[in-house]
């Protein structure tokens, strides 16, 4: 299966950069990393036309449209607050700029099906180096943790992080150790700045976070209705366990004084009210809860002290009204609460600067800046999104599609057969049949309960349902969800099940049942077979105009320009690294439109 991931700016886009950087770190780190990736780009041209490069390793082909398409997990900043470092879904960290917003760097680990090689988490110590975590990322089943030169882009080390699923990493404000929370196998570790485990207990659940204070003090918030407190000068120990208001504490952040910590909750204490808590570290007793009526749905699970301690920021899944996605800022101790109407999706991080304002990361994918109570965005997708379901069309042959890049926007469409993008829908105006008298579908839409041919379907604890299409001859339905895509007959019984690497988020057939295509989270469009699910075409459009089409076995066709949008990821033979190359650099070989032709055409 085709891997969602980013790749790095042409060569070209990259010496442009140089020029027009100023001198001082940002510069610095362009120049290192152009160098970097020149020779590592010269090594892997002659392992792939060589062919050898294939035997060592199954390439997985990735997009680039210079921006992250999956979910921001976690933020992190370097000492001088001038780089940010995002770690992705999309299986990749990139560092941006934070004054221009400008892509300087993407790092790239190594990757596999599914969820392997999803970057959770992100940290940067006061002497520059940044550690990069998620799933397990090697064949075997190593967890990895992964190190890099932060001022030459260069790659240290990668350490066993003894469990997968790491969903945040912390440096000490000394640098000298990092905290590692556990999802999945429960529990925290710590290692030192070299990787030699420090600290390691289980848990009775899941830790989705952990927050260093410069007192000596670790917050680990358990999902069993606790937050620990641990002291981590010398011997790290427990000191206290804090019981919270809810089952399950996700946020935690100490006060820059160190003595509150801010918490946020996955849950909702009411279906009318979110909470965020602020306790007494010295007493562990709760010092105010703030509850809040005014959020429709969602929670606002992360935390931030503005960097004098002067407000508190809450944000996460709440929203209120559609793609209306809040921050709150509490000043602190008066109370006084003020929000931003921050994003479309998810606030998924939250993080202080020192001029009091705070970096923001969301689901859509993109990062921004909260200045006060006001939002601007400094890095967006550019992908189509295709949070609208309904939205997503065909021609009867399912060769023309048509789709909005986002929410209100004008339609565009594409067609195989002309190779264009066009604004209109020239014909693909078959929408899905969502139900059906002999197949009924119900709660199909952003719903854990979706009942297909009336029995209940069995998703996993996070996945939701996204879309469904209904076969013309009524003989089944088609399940998008946020983690599988599935076939199911009209007895209710699956006939196949097909794992994301991101979720999908619509669906529809052709008029003879033969083909679907599905709208993904990470802006792609895929052509499958209905019969057994199998991947037979993909299609990555840009709002420049730009479109790359292209099949399983890595051939291609593109827009003038397009070449960049595509390219092979190869995990090197140890386990630790990877390489991306643009696949525009092998367009002779790979360009072969005739061939793309042909898949649809066989089916």
């Amino acid at each position: 299966m085709a891997s969602s991931m980013l790749g790095t700016p042409s060569c070209s886009a990259r010496m442009e950069a140089m020029r027009l950087l100023p001198d001082g770190p940002a510069a610095r780190v362009a120049r290192f990393a152009t160098l970097h990736r020149v020779l590592r780009a010269v090594m892997l041209f002659l392992l792939l036309v060589s062919g050898s490069a294939f035997a060592a390793a199954a390439p997985a082909l990735t997009i680039d449209p210079g921006t992250h398409t999956a979910a921001i997990r976690q933020l992190a900043v370097d000492p001088e607050e001038q780089l940010l470092v995002t770690a992705s879904d999309d299986k990749t960290a990139r560092v941006w700029e934070i004054a221009t917003g400008r892509l300087l760097h993407t790092f790239h680990v190594p990757v596999g099906p599914d969820n392997v090689g999803r970057l959770y988490a992100a940290a940067i110590s006061p002497q520059g180096r940044l550690a990069l975590a998620g799933s397990t990322a090697a064949a075997g089943g190593i967890h990895r943790i992964y190190f890099y030169d932060l001022h030459s882009m260069a790659f240290v080390k990668s350490i066993n992080a003894r469990g997968g699923d790491i969903k945040r990493l912390q440096w000490s404000p000394d640098g000298k150790l990092l905290a590692a929370a556990f999802a999945g196998t429960s529990g925290f570790r710590i290692f030192d700045d070299e990787g030699l485990l420090v600290h390691e207990e289980r848990l009775p659940a899941d830790a989705w976070s952990v927050a260093l204070s410069h007192t000596g003090l670790l917050a680990l918030p358990v999902s069993d209705g606790t937050v620990r407190l641990y002291g981590i000068a010398g011997q790290v120990r427990l000191l206290a366990t804090m019981r919270a208001s809810l089952p399950d504490p996700r946020g935690v952040q100490f006060s820059p004084d160190g003595n509150l910590l801010a918490v946020g909750y996955q849950s909702r204490t009411s279906p009318q009210q979110v909470q965020v808590d602020v306790f007494d570290v010295m007493t562990q007793a709760l010092a105010r809860s703030f509850v809040f009526d005014d959020i429709e749905q969602g929670n606002l699970r992360n935390v931030a002290w503005q960097r004098d301690g002067s407000a508190l920021f809450a944000g996460g899944s709440g929203y209120r009204g559609r793609r209306d996605f809040i921050v709150k800022r509490v000043s602190w101790p008066e109370g006084v609460v003020s929000e931003a109407h921050a994003a479309g999706n998810s606030i998924t991080d939250l993080l202080p600067l020192t001029d009091n304002r705070v970096l923001f990361s969301t689901v859509e994918p993109g990062w921004g800046v909260l200045k006060d109570a006001r939002p601007v965005i400094a890095a967006g997708p550019k992908a189509a999104q295709f949070y609208e379901a309904g939205l997503l069309t065909l021609s009867d042959d399912a060769r023309t599609v048509a789709w909005r890049f986002a929410p209100g926007e004008p339609r565009f469409s594409f067609s195989v057969a002309e190779r264009d993008m066009q604004a209109g829908e020239r014909g693909a105006t078959r929408t899905a049949r969502t139900t059906a008298s002999r197949l009924p579908v119900q709660d199909w839409e952003n719903s854990y309960d979706v009942t297909v041919a009336n029995r209940p379907v069995a998703l996993a604890p996070t996945e939701i349902s996204r879309a469904v299409a209904v076969l013309p001859n009524e003989t089944a339905a088609v399940l998008a969800t946020s983690r599988t895509l599935r076939r199911i007959q009209a007895d209710g019984k699956e006939a196949w099940r097909i794992p994301l690497a991101t979720e999908a988020r619509a669906v529809n057939v052709s008029a003879d049942g033969r083909l679907l295509v599905v709208a993904m989270a990470d802006g792609t469009l895929r052509w499958r077979r209905t019969r057994d699910g199998a991947l037979l075409l993909s299609l990555f459009a840009v709002r420049d105009g730009r479109w790359v089409l292209w099949n399983e076995d890595g051939y291609f066709d593109a827009a003038p320009g397009a070449e960049e949008l595509i390219g092979w990821t190869i995990n090197g033979p140890d386990g630790e690294q990877a390489e991306f190359s643009p696949l525009g650099r092998f367009g002779q070989k790979y360009r072969r439109p005739e061939l793309i032709d042909r898949t649809l055409a066989a089916q």
